[in-house]
């Protein structure tokens, strides 16, 4: 069999070089788009799978809220044994194109299924349980239009994890539009910059897809992960990701474990994923290396520095790099965009990604070396990852960080409780694989240590250990209920259940 075909580009004008390699893949984008059969500035991709209520919403909220943006529609049917064909059927869209596949193999494998001259400059991908609000599809637009080097855009939502959600109480579905519209207005300092996201109602540049490689997803990842493998690539391709805290969409599903052998399973799917993706990027683990967040613990303590000029931001061992991005997520408030951010790690398998989030140096080296690398009173904000007492000489680094930090700078680090349940377990003779390098440090002696080096330190926070009911009902076992000498059980309980305390250093 020969096939034959003609393109016509006579309607692409010269595409000229100007040595800019987002500029170059832009071109490219726009020339091709010029010469489609119709051309839109989004495609929108509804994937469904039965549940055809949910489709509804899905789809009615698409028609209702995207206003004033050219875009077509793609429609999958992915093997749905409900009306859901012959509901895409009746859409009333000019520009749409529907896709019927006619048994489910799984939603990592329909990608193969869309040719990529359908996808326009702005591609976003919905699940059937993705309800859209007011100005969803504006806001995400004004994000990846705002910076050519943006590559994926995701907003807030319901039922999700990764500190990507925000609950909207609401009655019913009216009420959740009319609050989603108050909460949707544009807002430049509520974009964040992540590592990784999950993907629900992302939008992706083409450029973006084209460069880390379309089908986009992995199709190794079907058994989850595909989320951050996408978002590795895309960041290491030279694109950041964002997380737009000023969107939100509603994600109408409900998670359920009453399925034991179902629960099982997901388990087992999410444990083969994990190691997969640690295959593939050489012992970076997905979860464990890169949702090391502490936003949670610093970011009501991160003040505003001096100036807002040459603002910069070091990270000590922060893994893939997280603790960098919330402390540069945090001073957007500020009116602060732009940072200029370093990294030092002990551990060359960060590396790479480290890079993808840092324009300043990053040094990969002994903790011996951490004054040498770096220039004295240069940094405004400085976030340890890591335990000090899990370092050989804590003191020293603590003096030497010091030393790097510009007056009215602040350092941030957090010290291991070395007295919590767990370490309580395994005295215990429990083995419950807890145990990390630490020095023993007591609180009162932690802070006579650091104030004898003449540096001010505040206690900021206490992260707790994640107890579940059988730890708590074993506390309740071993600690009797009568007070202690000098303490209240209370209290005892409370320091026993702190994973880690937080501190802030204000430079004199």
């Amino acid at each position: 069999m020969r096939e034959i075909y003609e393109i016509d580009t006579d309607k692409i004008d010269q595409i000229d070089s100007d040595n800019n390699i987002y500029h170059e893949r832009q071109k490219i984008v726009d020339a091709v788009e010029s010469i489609k059969d119709y051309s839109s500035e989004v495609t929108i991709f509804v994937l469904a799978y039965n549940k055809i209520e949910n489709t509804r919403r899905c789809i009615e909220s698409v028609l209702k809220y995207t206003k004033g943006i050219s875009y077509d529609l793609i429609l999958m049917d992915n093997g749905s044994d409900d009306e859901t064909y012959e509901y895409f059927k009746s859409i009333k869209h000019d520009k749409t194109r529907i896709v019927r596949v006619n048994k489910n193999r799984g939603i990592g494998i329909t990608a193969f299924f869309l040719d990529m001259r359908w996808i326009s400059k702005y591609y976003v991908t919905l699940a059937n349980d993705i309800i859209v609000t007011e100005n969803w599809l504006d806001n995400l637009l004004a994000v990846a239009k705002s910076d050519e080097k943006i590559g994926i855009v995701n907003p807030m939502s319901s039922n999700v994890s990764n500190i990507q959600g925000y609950d909207i109480d609401f009655t019913d579905f009216d009420d959740m539009q009319e609050k989603a519209k108050r909460f949707n207005k544009s807002d430049p300092t509520k974009w964040q910059e992540r590592m990784r996201l999950i993907t629900l109602g992302t939008l992706y540049t083409k450029e973006c897809l084209l460069t880390i490689g379309w089908p986009c997803f992995d199709c190794g990842f079907s058994h989850n992960f595909g989320d951050d493998d996408v978002s590795f690539r895309a960041r290491r391709a030279g694109y950041k990701i964002i997380l737009a805290c000023d969107t939100w969409v509603c994600h109408n599903h409900s998670y359920s474990t009453d399925d034991q052998k179902k629960f099982d399973e997901y388990n087992m799917s999410l444990s083969i994923g994990r190691e997969n993706f640690k295959e593939k990027y050489y012992g970076v683990d997905a979860w464990d290396d890169s949702t090391n967040y502490v936003s949670e613990f610093i970011d009501n303590y991160i003040t505003m520095p001096p100036s807002t000029e040459n603002v910069t931001i070091l990270g000590v061992d922060v893994r893939c790099g997280p603790p960098i991005l919330d402390i540069k997520n945090s001073i957007r408030k500020y009116g602060i965009f732009n940072t200029k951010n370093y990294a030092f790690t002990t551990d060359s398998k960060y590396d790479v990604d480290l890079r993808t989030i840092c324009n300043g140096a990053v040094v990969c080296d002994r903790t011996d070396f951490i004054y040498n690398s770096f220039k004295p009173d240069f940094f405004n904000y400085i976030i340890i990852g890591e335990n000090i007492n899990e370092y050989d000489k804590p003191e020293k680094v603590i003096r030497d960080l010091y030393s790097l930090l510009k007056p009215q700078g602040q350092l941030f680090l957090s010290l291991k409780n070395t007295y919590n349940i767990f370490t309580l377990l395994e005295t215990m003779g429990y083995d419950i694989n807890y145990s990390a390098p630490a020095r023993h440090y007591n609180l009162d002696a932690f802070f006579e240590k650091v104030k004898s080096m003449c540096i001010d330190i505040e206690l900021i926070n206490n992260e707790m250990v994640s107890a579940n009911d059988t730890i708590i009902n074993f506390i309740n076992q071993i600690i009797p209920f009568a007070s202690f000498e000098k303490f209240t059980r209370d209290t005892v309980v409370n320091k026993l259940l702190i994973e880690k305390f937080w501190f802030k250093i204000t430079k004199r």
